[in-house]
């Protein structure tokens, strides 16, 4: 007997990618795809739920409508180049974008981080902006807001009925 089961479906999350016009783009377009796809979905549910299973909804991360304020150009200086997020392996590099990019928070050494020779700076936009086109809305993630960290978790059984 199949003890458990894990079902991937990656289309919210290429939605919020494609989403260039900030989180009413990404909620018309989610309004699409679940008149399209939606029954189809809960049909997989209550498919899985007649056979006894507990089914778990959750993501891997959460995403946030961000207003783009540039996009440094530090060519091979950067390790990862992320909206919200970009990597460094050289502590000068990271500075020296930050001096470009003033709203900006260095996050390193800090007991998560790598540290030694294999440490890494991360440069965070604050608040609710990205390195994207200046004034750019963009829908993202991987920065430091609640939005963005907070995991959600959706826990589906049938519920025992007490007949008496």
């Amino acid at each position: 007997r199949t003890r458990a089961l894990c079902l991937i479906e990656n289309k919210i999350d290429d939605l919020v990618h494609d989403a260039t016009l900030g989180t009413k783009d990404f909620y018309a377009s989610l309004r699409v795809w679940l008149e399209g796809y939606g029954r189809q979905v809960e049909k997989v549910i209550e498919s899985l739920l007649a056979r006894g299973f507990t089914v778990y909804l959750t993501s891997d991360h959460g995403h946030v409508e961000a207003r783009g304020f540039g996009r440094p150009s530090e060519g091979l200086a950067v390790d990862t180049r992320g909206r919200r997020a970009r990597i460094y392996s050289d502590r000068r590099a990271a500075d020296n974008v930050q001096r470009s990019f003033s709203e900006t928070i260095l996050w390193s050494h800090d007991g998560l981080l790598p540290n030694g020779e294999n440490a890494v700076w991360v440069l965070m936009p604050q608040g609710r902006s990205a390195f994207d086109t200046f004034n750019e809305t963009v829908v993202t993630h991987g920065g430091p807001t609640l939005d963005e960290m907070v995991v959600p978790l959706l826990t589906i059984t049938v519920e025992e009925r007490d007949n008496g």
